[in-house]
């Protein structure tokens, strides 16, 4: 079997298996929306739906802290355009071996699509994720110049669902992103 019907089967059964927690506890601990989300996100990307899989997965177990992080990689555009997807795709391999050799062994980084990763940190608070994607992307940056990502984190709330934190920990990326374009791109 290839690879890609791999993923495209791995991707069915965790869909089958939402759509059977959903009908089993009905949809008052996973909003409508998050239903949505992986509805649509699964069959396209394998990564997308383990990562959803987990999230509600860790939600289950109110007694550990859950903080996700959102990752976007600067600059692959124009390393695939000026070097080619071979280069591009070298990048992607870089930075997810930089981020996966500071996670902790409960941790988990998924991409997410295109130039973006979500890592979930298991009993991990935001300054320890901070911390351990800070070494992360001091390690891109000393093993491979020139290449770093942006990164946002939040940490689940009561409140939220799997779908509200993630986009949560997107916008608080975009934000860091977006003051890192206005100070100038020696910042950090």
């Amino acid at each position: 079997m290839s690879l890609s019907r791999r993923m495209r089967a791995e991707a069915s059964r965790l869909l089958d298996r939402f759509r059977a927690i959903v009908a089993e506890e009905g949809t008052a601990s996973i909003a409508p929306a998050s239903a949505r989300w992986v509805e649509r996100m699964a069959p396209r990307t394998w990564g997308a739906g383990l990562l959803f899989w987990r999230l509600i997965q860790l939600r289950r177990r109110a007694d550990r802290v859950l903080t996700i992080a959102f990752l976007d990689m600067d600059g692959l555009t124009a390393i695939d355009r000026g070097w080619g997807r071979t280069a591009a795709k070298r990048a992607l391999n870089a930075t997810l071996s930089a981020v996966r050799a500071e996670l902790g062994p409960r941790d988990r980084c998924f991409r997410y699509g295109g130039d973006e990763f979500v890592c979930v940190f298991e009993a991990a608070d935001p300054q320890h994720a901070a911390a351990v994607l800070q070494a992360a992307r001091d390690r891109l940056e000393a093993q491979e110049a020139g290449l770093r990502f942006t990164f946002g984190i939040a940490t689940a709330e009561p409140a939220h669902t799997p779908y509200s934190l993630m986009k949560e920990a997107e916008a608080r990326m975009s934000a860091a992103k977006h003051l890192r374009r206005e100070r100038g791109p020696s910042s950090r």
